[in-house]
Parts: C-alpha cells; structure tokens; sequence
C-alpha cells in the first residue's frame, strides 16, 4: 500500500515518514473535497446555461434553500456555484436581500460585440490567405445557414435559430484554425447569448440575420476582403441598434 503511494504521490524525495502520515490521514478529507467540488461545478454549469438560455430570467431572485432542495445538496455548495456565477456577472450578491440573476448590461454587450468583431474580422482576413482554410469554413457556413433557413419549421425555431448563431459566428471567429479564440472570450460571448436568445425568442430581426449571413458567405466566396469587412461591420451594427431598442421596449430584464 505505502509502495503504491509513494509511487504516485510525492514520497520519494525524503522525510518519508512524515509524508506517509499526512497521505494516510487525509485520504477521506481529500475525496470529499473532491466531490464536493465537482458538485459544485455540476451546479455552477446547469444554472449558468438555466440563465443563458432565459430559462430563469434577468432579475430573478435565486435562493439557497430551494436550490439546496432541488439538487439535494448543502447550502456551501450552493454558495459556490453563486460565486462563481457572481464572478462572471451572472449573479449579484447582496448581503442582506440574497441572491439575483443579473439584468441585462446592455453597455457591456455592446462592447463584448465590438471586441468580437474585431477578433472576426482578423481571423477572416487571416483566413483568406490560405485557400484550404477558406472552403473549409465556407463549407461549415453554408451547411450552418441552410439549417437556419430549414428551422422555422421547428417546434423550438427560435431556440435552434440561436444556437445556429451562435456556431455560425464561433466557425468565423475559429476560421483560421485558433480554436482557443472563444475560449478567452468565452464570458463575454456567454453574456451574448443570452441577449441574442432574449432577441431571437420574440423574433427580432431573424430575417435580417439571415439575409446578412448569406451576404457574408458570399463575400467570403468572391475572396473579396473589403466586402466582408463592411459586411462584418453592417451585421454588428444592425445587432447594437436592436440591443437599444429592445432595451426600451422590455425595460425590466436591462440594467
């Protein structure tokens, strides 16, 4: 048994016996951490997608003894999905009135949006020098677009038409072969998706989307690097100015 574990522990570089001690008593105190963790992470996750995909909306209130209820776990547990959820600003703390879904920022979308438009439009131009690369991603785009001209007749469209947006853009912002792009500005696409699929639920400019992301495939067909630049651009833009009018029609999920 000590054999084992000093082959994969770290007791191989002297003062064995104290190391022994410490791996012999913590075992148990380690696996419970352990799975505490995971659980904590497992709770994190599904509230996270619960809050992106509006199925608890901006400004509801989250407490821990019916979340504690519903997962069958502690309130500790609980607490950390919270705070991580506070830390990417999904979740607001207030000590004394609990726990609340975060509103809508709309100002920090629209710069999350700018900051995504510039890291597509250098990944399309860097694209565009490698022929390969180039129908590589027109064929995911295309394949994309048809399925979102194909959704209106889905039970759920708007939900597959979101989720279609969403791959649509990740397949631009990754054409280049970079797959760790979305990865560092995974929070900000997260806060993203939940406007977009705040939009596309009462169908908001769908039409649009779709007639601008066949404009960008074909401008990323005729290579022509001015037009899907300004293409990029017009998508973006129209996308902001419905981030403000929607802000006034549906004031109470915007900050």
């Amino acid at each position: 048994m000590n054999e084992a574990k000093l082959k994969d522990g770290y007791l191989n570089i002297g003062c064995k016996d104290i190391k022994e001690k410490k791996l012999d008593s913590e075992p148990e105190l380690n696996a419970d951490v352990l799975k505490q963790n995971n659980r904590t992470n497992e709770i994190y996750h599904e509230l996270l997608m619960d809050i992106v995909n509006l199925k608890i909306m901006p400004g509801d209130k989250l407490s821990e003894n019916q979340l504690g209820t519903k997962y069958g776990v502690s309130r500790t547990i609980i607490r950390g999905a919270l705070l991580k959820l506070s830390e990417m600003n999904f979740v607001e703390i207030k000590a004394k009135s609990g726990s609340f879904v975060t509103k809508m920022d709309m100002e920090y979308i629209k710069a999350a949006l700018i900051v995504r438009l510039a890291l597509e439009k250098e990944s399309c131009m860097k694209m565009l020098e490698d022929e390969g690369k180039t129908n590589s991603l027109l064929e995911k785009l295309k394949k994309i677009y048809n399925e979102q001209t194909k959704c209106t007749d889905h039970e759920n469209y708007t939900k597959v038409f979101a989720t279609l947006d969403t791959q649509f853009h990740d397949c631009i912002l990754n054409g280049f072969g970079e797959s760790k792009m979305t990865d560092i500005i995974n929070t900000h696409l997260l806060h993203i998706d939940r406007w977009r699929n705040y939009a596309v639920e009462r169908s908001i400019g769908i039409y649009k989307i779709l007639k601008e992301h066949q404009q960008i495939i074909r401008m990323i067909e005729l290579r022509n690097k001015t037009g899907l630049l300004e293409m990029l651009d017009i998508h973006i833009n129209k996308t902001i100015f419905n981030i403000g009018k929607n802000q006034k029609e549906f004031w109470d999920y915007f900050k």
